[in-house]
């Protein structure tokens, strides 16, 4: 694959949602220590899979250009990370075990990369 022909933006967004799917596989699936919610993971993973068209796929035409389906996907990201910030800071998440904690604000910080990505395709 090559990696050049993302922008950087597209390769933020992508970073970010890789981070999601990672914060996923360790600390739920490995660990049992946080949960993710679907809904970013199922971001994430569609994020993914755009970007995979748009390596693999140079030819295929969507009916939406990927970079608008990756700047609302990163904003959707984004916003999924602060309410869910919002709510588990009503629940005392950095009271939480240190493991949950340093998963939480792994998440938070793959979701504000994503944001700031899809901000970087504007």
């Amino acid at each position: 694959m090559d990696f050049s022909s993302l922008s950087q933006g597209e390769k933020l967004v992508g970073l970010g949602a890789l981070a999601v799917i990672a914060v996923y596989v360790i600390f739920e699936l490995i660990t049992e220590d946080y949960f993710v919610n679907y809904i970013a993971i199922l971001l994430a993973a569609f994020i993914l899979g755009v970007l995979w068209m748009k390596l693999q796929r140079p030819g295929t035409r969507l009916a939406v250009p990927p970079s608008s389906l990756l700047r609302v996907s990163g904003y959707l990201l984004l916003v999924f990370g602060v309410v869910l910030f919002i709510d588990q800071l009503k629940d005392d998440i950095f009271d939480a075990p240190g493991a949950t904690v340093a998963a939480a604000l792994i998440l938070y910080g793959a979701c504000a990369l994503a944001g700031y990505g899809a901000k970087q395709l504007d």
